[in-house]
């Protein structure tokens, strides 16, 4: 919109043929996933628009259920082993 680099997929903006990146910030906040921030890691190489957009769709950032899984497991043995030694 104003000149600036946003990213490859913003190109088709202005013709409304682009597509919202999930992980842009939107509105100056970042997009929050779990309790922390999350933003777009492709920057200007990304293949999704970096502009705003009228309707943004709810896109809901979850990791897979392996993934949450495998932490779970995590968090566990970690609580396990600060009960058996707190110091």
């Amino acid at each position: 919109d104003s000149g600036r680099p946003t990213s490859l997929g913003s190109v088709g903006h202005t013709a409304g043929q682009c597509k919202p990146c999930a992980f842009w910030q939107q509105s100056g906040r970042p997009v929050v996933a779990g309790g922390a921030a999350v933003v777009c890691s492709e920057g200007v190489l990304c293949r999704f628009c970096h502009f705003p957009h009228e309707s943004m769709p709810k896109v809901r950032l979850r990791a897979s259920k392996g993934r949450r899984e495998s932490l779970q497991k995590l968090a566990s043995r970690i609580i396990q082993n600060i009960e058996r030694d707190p110091d």
